[in-house]
């Protein structure tokens, strides 16, 4: 997959999630994905991204990410970007 594909993959699996579109983000994990997001346990497996991405959109808990750049180098991409996560009224951005 060609650098400016995944950069597109990763960008659009993020504002997927962001607003709520659970399934369609989820349609691009592949069964092997192995998650690990500082602050938050890690996840193996796709049964169990999955039921962790449900959690981050359910109805107390909202998950949201401004993506600031993008880039990729090889078949890595980083994205910078602010996330936001709301837990009924509290809002945090980090």
């Amino acid at each position: 997959m060609a650098t400016d594909d995944l950069v597109s993959l990763t960008t659009g699996f993020l504002r997927d999630l962001a607003t709520g579109r659970i399934e369609e983000a989820l349609a691009v994990v592949d069964e092997g994905i192995y998650y690990e997001n500082v602050g938050l346990p890690s996840v193996r497996g796709k049964r169990k991204f999955t039921r962790a991405m449900h959690m981050l959109n359910g109805k107390f808990v909202h998950f949201d990410a401004e993506i600031l750049n993008a880039a990729a180098d090889g078949n890595v991409v980083l994205n910078e970007r602010i996330d936001l996560l709301s837990l009924g009224p509290l809002r945090i951005r980090f």
